[in-house]
């Protein structure tokens, strides 16, 4: 799997920054529910992101 991490600094205060982590690629099973259809998902045909970060 595919993986992306950035630690972007605050030009206005040196100690401060965000830090963002992405795992891309990640198989996806399971299903949703939208109005009246619901969506399917294959780990053989589906994928999906992991995308989540903090800032100090």
């Amino acid at each position: 799997m595919d993986t992306m991490v950035i630690a972007a600094p605050f030009k206005e205060k040196k100690t401060a920054f965000y830090y963002n982590y992405k795992i891309n690629g990640m198989p996806a099973s399971g299903s949703m529910k939208f109005d009246v259809k619901t969506y399917t998902f294959s780990t053989d045909r589906d994928l999906g992101t992991l995308d989540w970060g903090r800032g100090v």
